[in-house]
């Protein structure tokens, strides 16, 4: 009788306090512009596999060290169009973009994307703000596979 109450308890258990999605990669790219003034770009991808539909989870915001970063999370329907919904088992991408300009002297600075600078400490490389069931939660990126950097001419 102890057996099958403990399995019954992990199960449920299991069911309800598991996470809304797993980690499958995080990669990072450089792009350099053909032109000095036109700076250079940096774009981050986290892949998810969703345990959830989106109506459950909301992703709202992303560090990288401690720079806010523009994010645009989708997934890729049957017809590899862009979707803004998933659900339970899609890979949901998360693509995050770093703009890099040169000031008057020549130096790259990032441009301001308009985001809130407020500091977030955290162990990792990034940092991931994201509501599931209406709760705020983090999803700690460990390091990116960085990817070959892209010169344009």
């Amino acid at each position: 009788m102890t057996k099958i109450t403990l399995t019954i308890l992990l199960f449920i258990f299991g069911w309800f306090c598991s996470s809304p999605f797993e980690q499958i990669d995080a990669t990072v790219q450089h792009f350099n512009a053909g032109r000095q003034m036109s700076g250079k770009s940096v774009q981050y991808q986290v892949k998810l596999i969703a345990n959830k539909p989106s109506r459950k989870i909301t992703f709202e915001k992303m560090w990288v060290g401690t720079n806010p970063a523009t994010l645009k999370v989708y997934t890729l329907d049957e017809n590899k169009q862009v979707s803004y919904t998933y659900k339970k088992g899609d890979t949901i991408y998360i693509d995050a973009y770093m703009n890099y300009r040169p000031n008057d002297k020549g130096v790259l600075e990032l441009v301001d994307n308009g985001l809130s600078n407020k500091a977030v400490e955290y162990q990792g490389e990034a940092y991931i703000e994201y509501s599931y069931k209406g709760k705020k939660e983090k999803l700690i990126i460990e390091d990116f596979r960085k990817l070959e950097t892209i010169n344009y001419q």
